[in-house]
């Protein structure tokens, strides 16, 4: 079983984690470089908790958290 899970502000380090891998995989594409600590530059997440219509989700599947996507609600017209 899956399950979507929005995450919230006290899990950001988990989400923090995960995007890493994804950075990787842009550096094919971007010149992205490691910081000195060996990981790269933590994702600017504050507008995840600041607006109301900005989410960051997850999936977890048999207990292993993996990064969906991220999507800004969009307001009929």
């Amino acid at each position: 079983m899956i399950d979507l899970v929005r995450v919230k502000q006290d899990e950001e380090q988990i989400l923090q984690n995960l995007i890493q891998f994804y950075i990787y995989e842009f550096t094919v594409f971007q010149d992205i470089k490691l910081e000195v600590n060996g990981s790269f530059a933590p994702f600017d997440l504050k507008p995840y908790w600041a607006e109301v219509d900005l989410h960051a989700f997850l999936s977890c599947m048999m207990g292993n958290w993996q990064v969906l996507q991220w999507s800004k609600a969009e307001t009929p017209m």
